[in-house]
């Protein structure tokens, strides 16, 4: 079977072709222009652009499966034309905002909502594949530190999860691979949750160089990332600025089953489960009230105030020898033990892959 990789240029296209490649499948390069695309010579490369129809059908000849990106425009024309080509499944590279209640009227949000309804009624078999917040990202901090030595955030406190993009590469091409795969629409994150501010600490040191960080208002914000937007795409507020109780940070989901898909990199942390179920989120440490914990607990608390009632012996609370003094912090340190013995039933905390 043959795979058309769309995008093949791009940071995770790139890392599919080299995917499939791996497992021994047949690929096409997708590029928009005949550049150079620092491809392996035995990869064949067309020519397609999603904005221009006309070209999509030379490149979906033969094809059984495509890799694509969520774009702009075209998503329909694609779609129809890889229905009259035949082609049998879609791997759609949209993004785990979709997936966050929260994030609704997000443009990037909205956008690949877009996508993934018109790519759903264009009647061809596909699966998308959801990442947050990929770690490549950071890269376009790189201008400003090699001019300035500082990177100008929103929010450098906020905790994300970033994948990277690599790891998203290996969910899609098991996702080509194996149509039936489950899982792998889940959100996809990083198995850390850092903060920006983090990250700026580890690209310092690994540059051997100090890295300011400049915290930017939300209106400075906006000003900032709109610079780099074209006019007719600015969103209202920039995805790639996380708000200050960042969201997407979901406790793992089972494994896929395919190795590839099970081995991620965080920056600067070994590789980790990143698969995360977008139903459950992580839960923060929070009072978990039930009535066994109540009632568990009056009865230790009771214990402990029988054990200064019915000091049997007489040798703590109604020991004659004993001081006032004594006597009192001896049954300050049995109250605490009591509390203390029984605190750990009350917080609910988030649990962690253990990868």
């Amino acid at each position: 079977m043959t795979t058309l990789v769309i995008g093949a240029r791009g940071s995770v296209g790139r890392h599919v072709v080299t995917g499939l490649r791996a497992a021994g499948e047949t690929v096409r390069a997708s590029v928009r222009a005949p550049a150079p695309t620092g491809l392996p010579p035995d990869v064949p490369v067309v020519v397609a652009d999603l904005a221009a129809p006309e070209t999509l059908r030379t490149a979906l000849a033969g094809v059984q499966r495509v890799f694509l990106y969520a774009t702009a425009t075209g998503t329909a024309e694609f779609g129809q034309a890889a229905r009259e080509a035949g082609v049998e499944h879609v791997v759609l590279l949209s993004s785990g905002s979709v997936l966050l209640p929260g994030a609704r009227g997000n443009p990037t949000t909205e956008h690949h909502r877009a996508v993934e309804r018109t790519l759903a009624d264009a009647g061809v078999p596909w699966t998308p594949i959801r990442p947050l917040v990929l770690a490549g990202n950071a890269l376009g901090w790189a201008p400003s530190i090699r001019a300035e030595g500082v990177v100008r955030l929103l929010h450098p406190d906020a905790l994300t999860a970033p994948i990277h993009e690599r790891d998203i590469a290996a969910v899609a091409v098991a996702a080509l691979l194996d149509p039936g795969l489950p899982g792998v629409s889940e959100m996809l994150t990083g198995g850390e949750r850092i903060s920006q501010r983090h990250q700026v600490a580890v690209l310092a040191e690994a540059a051997g160089r100090p890295i300011r960080i400049e915290e930017l208002t939300a209106s400075q914000a906006q000003r900032h990332f709109e610079r780099f937007e074209p006019r007719r795409s600015r969103p209202r507020s920039s995805a790639s600025s996380p708000p200050r109780r960042a969201v997407g940070h979901r406790r793992p989901a089972p494994r896929t089953g395919s190795s590839a898909a099970n081995r991620c990199r965080s920056p600067g942390g070994p590789p980790s489960t990143r698969l995360r179920s977008p139903e459950t989120p992580w839960e923060e440490t929070t009072m978990d009230v039930s009535i066994g914990k109540v009632l568990l607990t009056l009865t230790s608390v009771w214990s402990a105030c029988g054990s200064y009632r019915f000091d049997w012996n007489e040798t703590h609370i109604h020991n004659p020898d004993w001081p006032p003094h004594a006597k009192f912090h001896n049954a300050q340190s049995m109250s605490t033990g009591a509390v203390l013995g029984n605190a750990w039933r009350w917080p609910r905390r988030p649990r962690r892959s253990t990868g």
